[in-house]
């Protein structure tokens, strides 16, 4: 039984940091290539496949950023949704 809750526990910690990091850098790469404060992004993220689409909040209105995710956490700015 002890070693089954340590078994799950790893494998499902691991699996939560992983979307934790890809939640992470996504909001990263989209603050700095769409020039936004960190309040600017609002709202949950969808993923979809490889990509995901970030909702944000800027002087001109609401729009979504488009974000490609590769292989080994790269992340690819597609839109700034403007």
């Amino acid at each position: 039984m002890v070693l089954f809750v340590v078994v799950f526990c790893a494998i499902f910690g691991t699996l939560f940091l992983i979307a934790s990091q890809t939640r992470d850098g996504v909001r990263r790469v989209v603050q700095r290539q769409c020039g936004l404060s960190s309040a600017a992004v609002a709202g949950k993220l969808s993923f979809s496949g490889g990509t995901a689409e970030v909702p944000y909040v800027d002087s001109t209105g609401a729009h979504t950023a488009i974000v490609y995710i590769g292989e080994r956490q790269t992340y690819f700015l597609h839109t700034c949704g403007r």
